[in-house]
């Protein structure tokens, strides 16, 4: 498996699929009651965070360069259904151009960084990872 697959990987087994460390994000996800949201209004705030960094992951994949504003990195969440097709539409979206890439590509600078567009891919996994922990305890 090259890097490349294994990045996708990784961003498949996070999103969907069977990580080692525990459910994936949509198994987190799956089965909260919008309504459960109005007591627990963070879990909707991670939600868009988590979306907002998968779509300025991809941004700066097709070549962007801007700067991250809260409004950006900390937007007001939509309703719940917009949300998870919004965080759908993103991940869908941050694997089709993953899935087109070499390994030269990986060792590219980010536009607009001084890291590896490998090392910003890597950090969307991470991310996911982290913000997942905390809403599966929000979710109790």
């Amino acid at each position: 498996m090259n890097r490349v697959e294994t990045l996708l990987k990784e961003l498949h087994d996070t999103y969907d699929g069977e990580p080692w460390y525990a459910d994936s994000l949509h198994q987190t996800l799956d089965g909260i009651e919008p309504s459960r949201l109005r007591e627990r209004t963070r879990i909707a705030e991670l939600l868009a965070h988590i979306t907002s960094w998968i779509e300025i992951t991809n941004r700066r994949l097709d070549g962007e360069i801007f700067e991250v504003t809260d409004e950006i990195n900390f937007r007001t969440p939509a309703d719940w259904a917009n949300e998870l097709s919004r965080l759908d539409t993103a991940q869908k979206a941050l694997l089709a151009r993953v899935a087109k890439m070499t390994d030269a590509d990986l060792d590219r600078t980010m536009p607009g960084k001084p890291h590896s567009v490998e090392f910003g891919v890597r950090g969307v996994v991470q991310h996911c990872i982290y913000h997942q922990g905390q809403i599966a305890l929000l979710r109790k």
